[in-house]
């Protein structure tokens, strides 16, 4: 009699472990093999004439959602790596300029510093008088780049100008990405010292203390070469004009402060570059010593 009641179970459980066999396997998620960012080189200029100051742009576009690396302190990326070839007797007359760049806390307490939009890097370049034989200015080179989002992604663009000579005695003549070129170092940071533009800096026994009159919040990015701070996820930014930046080795810390402040004040966002030796810095006022 109990087996004649277990035989419906089993049917049952037959018809449904071979319901599930004929189940199609679970289509796994699909990753976009379109690289999550796009890199174009351009020049102020439509043609090259001898002697000319250049000005070269490399624009790099991430896609939404993706955010690229700020050539300063960073926790979990690497900021893009320009290189390119110029002709004989070309020279650049000055490192690639960085824009302003966002600061950004991930879980985890991640402290990082990158661009959510486009980043144009820009540089000044020098033409030789007289211009190498040929009929053409030609740059050739690569940039190297990191790009995350939930993850991050390794790449590599490669980059190329030609530019064709002007006539002799023919002033060059602005190229289409002239402009987008200029607004971009108009908006780059400008160098403040103590002293300008409300700034005060001043060093105490275990850190900086930084006062600007007038801003309601101040942030500090620490550039690549800035003396070590002890935590800059705590004390990079504040509401209101005093910023407290710790110095990981206290009183012994020597170098340079060096990074990139952005100032509130009001509606208006100003960001300034930094770059004082410590030791050229006023020192608190000591309190009064037992004999």
């Amino acid at each position: 009699m109990r087996a004649k009641l277990l035989l419906p179970f089993a049917f049952c459980l037959c018809l449904d472990v071979a319901s599930r066999a004929e189940e199609p396997p679970p289509v796994a998620p699909t990753v976009s093999a379109a690289p999550p960012v796009r890199s174009l080189l351009m020049a102020s200029r439509q043609g090259a004439a001898a002697g000319d100051t250049l000005l070269l742009g490399i624009l790099l576009e991430p896609a939404a959602g993706w955010h690229l690396y700020w050539r300063g302190l960073n926790d979990s990326g690497l900021p893009p790596q320009p290189r390119l070839q110029l002709p004989p007797g070309a020279v650049f007359l000055e490192d690639w300029r960085w824009p302003a760049p966002e600061r950004l806390v991930s879980p985890g307490r991640i402290l990082d510093h990158v661009y959510q939009g486009r980043l144009l890097l820009t540089a000044a370049v020098l033409l030789p008088q007289p211009l190498p034989p040929g009929d053409h200015f030609a740059i050739e080179g690569r940039v190297d780049w990191v790009a995350c989002r939930e993850a991050c992604r390794f790449g590599s663009d490669s980059l190329s100008l030609r530019l064709p000579f002007c006539p002799p005695g023919t002033p060059p003549q602005a190229s289409a990405a002239a402009e987008r070129i200029a607004q971009a170092r108009a908006e780059l940071p400008l160098p403040l010292a103590a002293g300008e533009g409300g700034l005060a800096i001043e060093r105490g026994a275990h850190g900086l203390l930084l006062t600007v009159a007038g801003a309601t919040s101040l942030a500090f990015y620490p550039g690549q070469d800035c003396v070590d701070l002890l935590n800059p996820l705590a004390d990079g930014e504040v509401l209101g004009g005093r910023l407290n930046l710790r110095l990981a080795h206290g009183t012994l810390a020597q170098g340079h402060l060096r990074g990139i402040l952005a100032v509130l004040a009001g509606a208006e966002r100003r960001h300034y570059l930094l770059d004082h030796p410590l030791d050229s810095l006023p020192q608190e006022e000591a309190g009064p010593t037992k004999e």
